[in-house]
């Protein structure tokens, strides 16, 4: 395993630019598995996050709403916060250091991309931030880093980061993207001529972002990850269609885009069942 090492703040947050959690993505899968650099697909997390990272995946209920994801463990703790349906009580458990807990409603196999999110980003939070929880030790007995997902994944570094928290979940979910769609290996797929001409062949007269939609898409089903990961790691890496945008403005846009579509067949529609007036 790569040993990095980073600078910090006083409280041991790493002062990190996104092009270089890039690089430790790369890193690491040109040590695991090079050869997705050169035919890129899916990454297999749990894999790496067992054999690489050496530790441990454990299931349960994190919370009553599963409005949590997912967490690791910096230190042994008999203090790790789950909820328990059959007491309908949230209660501690004991834990391991080197344990990710991912909540059991991501267990679904309709669910499963959004698992391998949570378990990369999970690794993040143990490959950046273990420096933080061990200052924290004093603080603190629970010694675990949770991932929430109210966290939206399409801010992803556009919202204010202000807070140690705000910069230890972009680090986290920016890592998330980087390993498992690969810089290298995603500008690759990406930016395929084919690829690309096929799209704007077959959407010609679409918005460019529907273009960047379909390109989402496209990449989503290489790399088995959420299409809005996808568009998201698109404009990170600079390789849209066209302009790039928000993910909230690429969805307004697209809900105005079908909402205009199912008027025009609305229209179309009216007009076929208007009876015919008969002139005699």
């Amino acid at each position: 395993m790569i040993k990095f090492s980073f600078k910090a703040t006083p409280t041991g947050v790493p002062i990190i630019k996104d092009t270089m959690i890039d690089s430790c993505g790369e890193q690491i899968i040109r040590e695991f598995c090079p050869e997705l650099l050169e035919n890129p697909g899916q990454v297999p997390i749990e894999e790496i996050a067992e054999s690489y990272f050496h530790l441990s995946l454990d299931y349960a209920d994190l919370s009553q709403d599963g409005h949590i994801w997912g967490s690791v463990v910096f230190f042994d703790t008999d203090g790790k916060i789950v909820y328990s349906p059959e007491d309908e009580e949230a209660k501690e458990i004991a834990a391991k250091r080197g344990t990710i807990f991912i909540d059991n409603g991501l267990t679904w196999d309709e669910r499963i991309r959004q698992r391998y999110s949570t378990t990369a980003h999970e690794c993040g939070h143990w490959l950046f931030h273990q420096l933080y929880w061990r200052r924290r030790a004093a603080e603190s007995d629970k010694g675990a880093a949770v991932c929430d997902r109210d966290a939206d994944i399409s801010q992803n570094g556009r919202r204010a980061l202000v807070t140690d928290k705000d910069w230890m979940e972009h680090q986290a979910g920016y890592f998330s993207g980087a390993i498992l769609m690969p810089k290298t290996a995603f500008l690759l797929a990406a930016q395929d001529k084919g690829l690309r001409d096929a799209i704007d062949f077959k959407l010609k007269t679409e918005p460019e972002d529907e273009r960047n939609w379909d390109l989402a898409w496209q990449m989503s089903r290489l790399f088995n990850v959420s299409r809005e990961a996808a568009y998201v790691r698109i404009q990170e890496l600079g390789c849209s269609m066209g302009p790039g945008m928000s993910f909230e403005e690429l969805r307004r846009k697209r809900m105005e885009y079908l909402q205009l579509q199912k008027e025009i067949r609305d229209k179309k529609d009216a007009r076929r069942k208007k009876p015919r007036v008969n002139q005699e």
